[in-house]
């Protein structure tokens, strides 16, 4: 059976009309399942990786992966912060700021 065009968009506007908000004992409340922060995800020029910041070692870090979020791999490892990482245009190389020397600065 077709239902015409008018008829249709009649149903679909009733519908929307009598549409109610979910009481809320029934509405989901976000839930953080994890105190990892990643942060500042950066898709490299070529497509191929996303560079990334991350506090998952309890320090922040520069990682890198693959787009499906397999192949993680950690570029930094210092007691000091390394953060908003960025790619060169190229994307051979990356820059990110960092404060090894408590002084905030670039690093490539």
């Amino acid at each position: 059976m077709r239902i015409p065009p008018i008829a249709l968009a009649w149903l679909i506007a009733v519908s929307l009309t009598y549409a109610q908000e979910a009481p809320a004992s029934l509405r989901l409340t976000p839930k953080r399942l994890t105190n990892i922060k990643d942060a500042y995800p950066l898709l490299s020029p070529d497509g191929s990786k996303i560079l990334f910041e991350s506090d998952r070692t309890g320090n922040w870090e520069i990682y890198i992966m693959n787009p499906d979020g397999k192949d993680v791999v950690q570029l930094t490892n210092n007691t000091a912060p390394d953060q908003t990482p960025s790619w060169s245009p190229d994307g051979r190389k990356i820059v990110f700021a960092s404060e090894r020397d408590n002084d905030s600065e670039s690093t490539s």
